[in-house]
């Protein structure tokens, strides 16, 4: 995909970031969602999922502002997220043309390797999200499932030298499933310092990230990690369009050190975001 808008795009004027031709069907995604100033330049992380990742099979205590505490394995890293520049547009039904927004400044990168974890609680909450890109999403918050740690990426050169990217800043994410997800029926146009730019279309909400502490005991000694300062993130599926990197990195964190891993396709969009909690009501009918 990245060499096809490459070409369309030396045929472009440089004044045009989008046009729409030779109509097609639509895609049946549902209705559009309601965004804000389109078109929009914002940023959040894009991840991508990983492959041979470490399975570092360590026991920690998560805790989150809004749920608590939750005991947990943290298992195989499956995951990275870099921080990305991004804009959103409807998403088109025939050939079109874009132009890619500007990555962030190296120094404003910040890379997460995200972790599966086994034995995550289920809050049992409702949740109304709202994200600047992507509108208010009425979500039901479920099992914990992934826990993310602050960064660094080294990547070998083509002429052999290493570059790394982002810093381990100790920021811990424990990231929950969500059922009831939004359909944004949105494409998302974004870059980073690493993969360049692509253009993909995202899907319903799929994920929530909050910001927390992780508790680990190490030789008889606690140690803690991140602050739960109630810090959220909503990430929706890449429903389509993804390349497949096939790049390898090295991931490095504080707690669980270097690993080196094979970056393939990006499969969420996850953008900072205000949350709100409410109670999920089930009823028991009458007999």
């Amino acid at each position: 995909m990245k060499r096809l808008l490459g070409l369309l795009l030396l045929t472009a004027a440089a004044t045009l970031w989008f046009v729409a031709a030779s109509p097609g069907a639509a895609d049946d995604d549902g209705p559009a969602h309601t965004v804000t100033a389109y078109p929009l330049t914002a940023k959040a992380q894009v991840c991508y999922d990983v492959d041979k990742g470490e399975d570092v099979k360590v026991d920690v205590t998560l805790a989150t502002k809004s749920y608590g505490k939750d005991d947990v394995q943290v298992r195989r890293l499956v995951m990275m997220c870099e921080l990305s520049t991004i804009k959103t547009f409807p998403v088109p039904t025939g050939p079109f043309l874009w132009i890619a927004p500007n990555p962030p400044t190296v120094s404003d990168t910040s890379i997460f390797a995200c972790y599966a974890l086994r034995g995550g609680d289920d809050p049992g909450m409702g949740a109304n999200i709202t994200t600047p890109s992507f509108g208010t999403d009425k979500v039901i918050v479920d099992t914990s499932n992934m826990m993310c740690e602050s960064a660094k990426k080294h990547v070998i050169n083509p002429d052999g030298t290493m570059s790394t990217y982002g810093v381990g800043t100790n920021t811990i994410w424990q990231c929950f499933k969500l059922g009831a997800g939004d359909n944004p029926n949105l494409a998302v146009g974004f870059a980073n310092n690493n993969f360049g730019s692509d253009v993909v279309k995202t899907g319903i909400g799929i994920q929530m990230c909050e910001e927390g502490v992780k508790y680990r005991d190490i030789h008889g000694q606690t140690e803690v990690t991140g602050f739960a300062n109630g810090v959220v993130y909503e990430c929706f599926d890449v429903a389509g369009w993804a390349d497949d990197e096939k790049k390898t990195v090295v991931l490095e964190t504080e707690n669980f050190g270097r690993d080196e891993v094979v970056v393939r396709q990006s499969t969420q969009v996850c953008q900072l975001g205000t949350k709100t909690d409410f109670h999920v009501v089930t009823a028991t009918p009458l007999p």
